[in-house]
C-alpha cells in the first residue's frame, strides 16, 4: 500500500513531500497512525479516487468487493490484541481501554474521559475523519492480502476490487433500519480454490465483536463490559426505533437551518446538528446497549458504517459551503487522552494519534479536504468538477435524497434492503399508542462505573408517531388543561404571562410512569431575528438547551411532545462531561397529528405552547419530571421559510421569532 502525503483543504493548504516507500505500514517503524491517500494519491491533484459506497449497494452487487470486505474485517477482527492494525486497537483508540495507541505519547488529559475521541466540540467530526480513515487503510491493506490468494485467472480482477475498496457507509436518512447483512450469525462469502471460488459459511463479521480474553481480563485495564457487543434484544425493536422517526426531514432541515461550520458540526452551537442526529443513530440502534456508550461503541461493527455516512454528510455541506468547510478562530476544548480540558484548540492543534506523512501530526486544517485520505462519495468527483459545480451537484444530491418530494428522484438502493415495519413502526401512524417507549436491553448489564452508559429507544427528529401514553391523557386547550390524572401522575395548569396555559405534571418519588411530562415555571417571551423578506412557509421548532452537568441522569433523552403526539427528542450521552448542549425538533408532524393545522397565527403558537409536553426520559423506560431539573430550557422557534425552487436550491430561512416555553435556569449544586 503507497501512502503519500495530502492537502489539507478546500481553501487552506499544507504542502509536504515524502518518500512512498517509507510509508509501507501504518504504524510499523512510527508512533502512532501515519496516514497519507489511498491507492497511489498524492494527495494534491485531481487524479481519480475510488468512492466510498453503500453497505446496501455493496451487499447487493455480492462481487469481488463484497467478498473483499467480509473476509478483510474478519481477518482485522481475528488479530492478535496486541497488534497496533487489529480492530481491537483502532476501535480502542475512541475510548476504553484509554490506553496509549502505538507510543504516540502518555496519558495526558485531567478529566474523566481517557479516551482520543472527543464528543460535543467543533472538532468532534473532525476528529473521526483520520479515525474512520485508519481503519479504512487498515481494511484495504488486509483486502489486498486477501485478494492476493485467489488463483491466477481471478486474481487481477479481486486486486482492482481492492485497490478500489473503501469503507461503506449506512445512509439511515434514506434507508432507517439495520442494514440486513449485519443480522445473521454467519455469512456467505466467496473464497478462493486453486481454480476458482466456493461459497463459505464465516462468522459475520457485521454481527458482532467478540473481545479478547486478555482485554476482559484486565491486561489492558478496566475494561467493565460483556464479552461481545449486543444491539437489541429483537432487531425489530432497532428498526421501529429508526423507523419511528424521520430522519430524512431532519437531516435536510440541519442543512437548511445552519448558518456556519459549528450550527451544522456540533452541539455545542444553537440549532439542530449533524451530531445531534448522530447521537440518535447511537441511541435508536443500540436498543439500551454498548453503542451509546462512548467507551464502546466503536466496538460496534455499525460503527464504522454509521461513521462513513456522518463523514459523507459533512462531505456534501463542505461542497455546499466551502469558505465554510470548518470551524473558524480558536476555542478551549475539552479533555481527551493526549489534550488538557481548558486547552486552546485552532485549526493546527493535532489530532492524536495520527500523523501525517511527513510525522507531523494531523489537524483540522490537514484533514479538511477528502482529497488527504484518497476516497470520495457520489456526487463529489472533484476531478471532474470546479467547486461551482461541486457546489451544485452538492446541493442536488441532497435534495434529491432527502429534500421535498417534488424535488426527490427515485433511488434504486432506497427500498431494496427494506424491513417490513409492523404497525407499531409506522412514521404516517394517525393513532396514540400506549406501549412503552423503551426497549430493554437483551441481558443484564454488569456492574458498571459512573461513565458506563446505556441506550434507550426514544430520542429525535419530527415523526407522526404518538408519544407514549398511558390510560388517559392531557385535554388539549388553549388556556386550560383537563384534571385527568394519568397512571399516577397528577396534572394542573398554570398560566404563562403572554396567558397561555402550560402543563405541569408531578410524578410520585419511585415510579416510572411512560406519559409526556411538561414544563413547569414559564415566563414566556419573545426573541426575533429577522430580514425584510417574507418567507412563504411558516414552520415550528422546538430548540432544546441542556446544561448536561445539572441532569440527573446520562444517556438520556429530553423528549417533545404536543398532547400525546411525539415530535422527537434530544439523546444526550455521557459525553461531553459538562457544558451546554443544543438540538431542535421539528413540531410540524406532530402539530398535523394533534389536528392543529386548522389553526394559523397566534392562535396556532397558543395552541403549541399550551398543549407543549416535555419528559425525561431514562435508558430503561423511565421517565423523570422536567420540573426537578434545573439547567433545561425550551423554546418555541417560529421559522419563515423561502421554499426552493429549483433542485439546485436549498431552502431558505428568512425570519425566525422564539418563544420561551420552558426555562429552569441553573440552581443549587450540580448533579453528579
Amino acid at each position: 500500500m503507497y501512502l503519500q502525503l495530502s492537502t489539507v483543504s478546500l481553501f487552506l493548504s499544507v504542502t509536504s513531500t515524502v518518500s512512498a516507500s517509507l510509508l509501507g505500514s501504518l504504524t510499523q517503524g512510527v508512533s502512532g497512525a501515519l496516514l497519507g491517500a489511498l491507492g497511489g494519491s498524492d494527495g494534491q491533484s485531481d487524479s481519480p479516487v475510488p468512492l466510498r459506497r453503500s453497505i446496501t449497494e455493496l451487499a447487493a452487487e455480492a462481487g469481488p468487493q463484497w467478498d473483499l470486505y467480509l473476509q478483510a474485517l474478519r481477518a482485522l477482527q481475528d488479530r492478535d490484541a496486541k497488534d497496533p492494525e487489529s480492530y481491537f486497537q483502532i476501535a480502542g483508540i475512541h475510548g476504553r481501554p484509554f490506553v496509549e495507541y502505538n507510543n504516540a505519547g502518555s496519558m495526558k488529559t485531567n478529566g474523566w474521559w481517557q479516551g482520543y475521541s472527543t464528543h460535543g466540540e467543533n472538532i468532534f467530526i473532525i476528529w473521526h475523519r483520520p479515525f474512520l480513515s485508519l481503519f479504512e487503510q487498515a481494511l484495504v491493506k488486509e483486502a489486498k492480502i486477501v485478494a492476493d490468494g485467489y488463483p491466477e485467472n481471478l486474481r487481477s480482477i479481486y486486486q482492482q476490487a481492492a485497490n478500489d475498496l473503501r469503507a461503506p457507509y449506512w445512509d439511515w436518512a434514506l434507508e432507517p433500519w439495520l442494514p440486513s447483512v449485519v443480522l445473521p450469525e454467519t455469512i456467505e462469502v466467496n473464497v478462493p480454490t486453486q481454480t476458482g471460488t466456493v461459497s463459505k459459511s464465516i462468522d459475520n463479521p457485521l454481527f458482532t465483536y467478540r473481545f479478547p480474553k486478555e482485554a476482559l481480563q484486565g491486561k489492558y485495564g478496566a475494561f467493565n463490559t460483556f464479552d461481545r457487543m449486543y444491539r437489541c434484544q429483537n432487531p425489530n425493536a432497532a428498526n421501529q426505533n429508526l423507523y419511528s422517526r424521520n430522519y430524512k426531514s431532519w437531516l435536510y432541515d440541519t442543512f437548511t437551518m445552519a448558518n456556519s461550520f459549528s450550527e451544522f458540526a456540533t452541539t455545542a452551537s444553537r440549532g439542530g446538528s449533524l451530531e445531534a442526529i448522530h447521537n440518535t443513530v447511537h441511541w435508536d440502534a443500540g436498543c439500551g446497549g454498548q453503542f451509546m456508550n462512548s467507551e464502546y461503541s466503536a466496538f460496534e461493527p455499525l460503527f464504522m458504517l454509521h461513521h462513513s455516512n456522518v463523514d459523507r454528510i459533512w462531505a456534501y455541506w463542505q461542497a455546499m459551503h466551502p469558505e465554510a468547510s470548518t470551524f473558524n478562530g480558536a476555542y478551549y476544548g475539552l479533555g481527551r487522552f493526549a489534550t488538557l480540558a481548558g486547552s486552546m484548540i485552532g485549526l493546527d492543534s493535532p489530532l492524536e494519534p495520527f500523523k501525517q506523512p511527513n510525522g507531523q501530526w494531523h489537524t483540522s486544517r490537514s484533514v479538511n479536504n477528502i482529497k488527504t485520505f484518497g476516497y470520495s462519495y457520489k456526487g463529489l468527483e472533484y476531478w471532474t468538477k470546479s467547486e461551482s459545480e461541486m457546489k451544485k451537484s452538492a446541493v442536488q444530491m441532497i435534495n434529491s435524497l432527502y429534500g421535498p418530494e417534488q424535488l426527490q428522484k427515485p433511488s434504486p438502493a432506497s427500498t431494496t434492503d427494506a424491513p417490513k415495519p409492523t404497525s407499531t413502526s409506522t412514521k404516517q401512524s394517525s393513532q396514540p399508542t400506549t406501549a412503552s417507549a423503551s426497549t430493554q436491553f437483551q441481558s443484564a448489564k454488569p456492574q458498571s462505573s459512573k461513565s458506563q452508559s446505556t441506550e434507550s429507544q426514544s430520542a429525535g427528529s419530527s415523526t407522526k408517531t404518538p408519544a407514549p401514553s398511558s390510560q388517559s391523557t392531557p385535554a388539549a386547550g388553549n388556556s386550560t388543561v383537563g384534571s385527568q390524572s394519568t397512571a399516577g401522575a397528577s396534572q394542573s395548569a398554570v398560566l404563562s404571562s403572554s396567558g397561555s396555559a402550560v402543563v405541569i405534571s408531578v410524578i410520585p418519588s419511585g415510579t416510572s410512569v411512560a406519559v409526556p411530562t411538561t414544563s413547569a415555571g414559564v415566563n414566556s417571551h419573545t426573541e426575533t431575528n429577522t430580514t425584510e423578506t417574507t418567507g412563504d412557509q411558516k414552520r415550528f421548532y422546538a430548540g432544546i438547551t441542556v446544561d448536561v452537568s445539572y441532569l440527573p441522569i446520562r444517556p438520556c433523552s429530553i423528549e417533545i411532545s404536543i398532547d400525546i403526539w411525539r415530535a422527537g427528542g434530544m439523546a444526550i450521552m455521557m459525553m461531553p462531561e459538562k457544558g451546554t448542549v443544543y438540538d431542535s425538533i421539528s413540531l410540524t408532524d406532530a402539530i398535523a397529528s394533534a389536528g392543529m393545522d386548522q389553526f394559523s397565527g397566534d392562535e396556532l403558537l397558543q395552541q403549541i405552547l399550551s398543549r407543549l409536553h416535555v419528559v425525561l426520559r431514562t435508558a430503561d423506560g423511565g421517565t423523570i419530571d422536567v420540573s426537578q431539573i434545573s439547567g433545561l430550557k425550551v423554546d418555541i422557534d417560529e421559522v419563515d421559510i423561502i421554499t426552493p425552487k429549483s433542485e439546485f436550491e436549498l431552502p431558505q430561512t428568512v425570519k425566525t421569532t422564539t418563544h420561551v416555553a420552558l426555562d429552569k435556569p441553573v440552581s443549587g449544586c450540580a448533579a453528579h
